[in-house]
């Protein structure tokens, strides 16, 4: 959009002053809302002030399952999908720890770091809130373990004099026909957390737009079975291996939600015997809704002139 702008902003003013003397208003104007978008895509701030926070000592890293099985319909008596569950958990997380610092890694046909560790906890929560599953024609066959490059990865630049805990959201689908590969060398980074399994016994049909079009909804086939419906189920012994590697708990969420409560209560009473610090951090406010309410004035302008059929004269 920036590099639009710085192009299209020579051009008019050559194209404008080319013309008739009566038409350096249309020239203006459209100068005007060019340099005005220009502006609101930088999404300018400025310092409002400082708010006090705690920081506390703790890391907390979110891994979460983003393959196309988590797309199935089968918690809260179908009422939700394993990935809108994900969210609501992820999110109760972070708002339960705050004052930590967080990451987010998500898993599908590779692993990768989304956000590193940071005290910005509104973008991780953005982040997760922004979340789908991999799109149907990019994916591939996946697997869990494919997430322990990425979490040594991030664990390893973790600082030595912090706890870390780990959040690993999934529900255990390998589909790339191997076994599961060991968590065991991440054991030794991790104090505390939970492996989470999200999905049923029962299983669910995974669904996907034909040709990107939000009115043609097919069923996933299964070329393993003769191209017969797709069902995904939940792959407890997978996920209660990958916990017993790292050395966490493992929790079906589809069951009961309240052991995460009962984890989190553990953790955050570990914390507070922890470091726990107050600080500052800078605050700033956005401003760019000003300039967009100027734009909206010129092209009422603009609209206006158009109307009385004095535009371009």
């Amino acid at each position: 959009m920036i590099f639009i702008c710085i192009i299209l902003i020579p051009i008019i003013i050559f194209v404008g002053f080319k013309r008739k003397k009566k038409k350096v208003l249309d020239t203006i104007l459209k100068i005007i809302s060019i340099i005005l978008i220009f502006i609101i895509n930088l999404r300018p701030m400025v310092y409002v002030g400082e708010e006090e926070v705690v920081l506390s000592d703790l890391d907390v890293l979110l891994v979460i399952d983003t393959t196309i099985s988590m797309s199935g319909q089968d918690m809260e008596f179908g009422k939700k999908t394993r990935l809108d569950r994900v969210k609501e958990d992820a999110t109760q997380i972070i708002n339960s720890l705050a004052g930590s610092r967080f990451a987010l890694i998500t898993v599908d046909n590779y692993s990768r770091v989304m956000i590193p560790f940071t005290s910005d906890a509104r973008s991780v929560l953005d982040a997760i809130d922004a979340l789908n599953v991999k799109d149907y024609y990019m994916a591939n066959p996946s697997n869990p373990s494919f997430a322990i490059s990425s979490m040594n990865e991030i664990l390893q630049r973790n600082g030595d004099n912090r706890q870390r805990a780990v959040f690993f959201f999934s529900d255990g689908e390998p589909t790339d026909g191997r076994g599961i590969e060991t968590f065991s060398g991440l054991k030794k980074y991790i104090n505390n957390g939970a492996v989470l399994g999200y999905g049923s016994t029962q299983g669910a049909k995974l669904y996907y737009n034909l040709n990107y079009s939000v009115n043609e909804v097919r069923v996933v086939k299964d070329p393993t079975n003769n191209y017969e419906d797709a069902v995904s189920y939940i792959y407890e012994d997978v996920l209660r291996t990958i916990a017993g590697q790292l050395g966490l708990d493992y929790y079906n969420m589809s069951n009961d939600k309240s052991r995460l409560d009962s984890k989190l209560s553990q953790i955050i009473s570990v914390k507070e015997n922890g470091i726990e610090t107050t600080g500052t951090k800078k605050v700033y406010g956005d401003i760019y809704y000003i300039f967009a309410i100027i734009l909206v004035v010129v092209l009422i302008i603009e609209f206006w002139r158009f109307m009385r059929g004095t535009y371009g004269k």
